[in-house]
């Protein structure tokens, strides 16, 4: 929503800049939830290794989860556009 204010005053089409917006932060959503580094591939590769899968499973499913929050918001950003475009 922001990047559609913003190109108001950029005297863009706001639609076209929210979606283009949404589409790159997605990536960076997901990276976020995750916790933005490694380690919750060590998590899940040391786990896996001992035998422990119930760690594994959680936090493939935290990624799972934070996949499906990004696509949620930039379907929801989509949906917002389209009486627009």
């Amino acid at each position: 929503m922001l990047a559609g204010i913003g190109s108001v005053f950029l005297l863009l089409p706001p639609t076209s800049m929210m979606l283009s917006t949404a589409g790159n932060l997605k990536i960076w959503a997901i990276v976020a939830a995750v916790g933005g580094s490694i380690d919750p591939m060590r998590v899940i590769e040391s786990n896996i290794v001992e035998g422990h899968l119930s760690p594994a499973v959680l936090q493939i499913a935290y990624i799972a989860i934070a996949f499906l929050g990004a696509h949620m918001g930039t379907e929801l950003v989509k949906l917002i556009c389209k009486g627009a475009a």
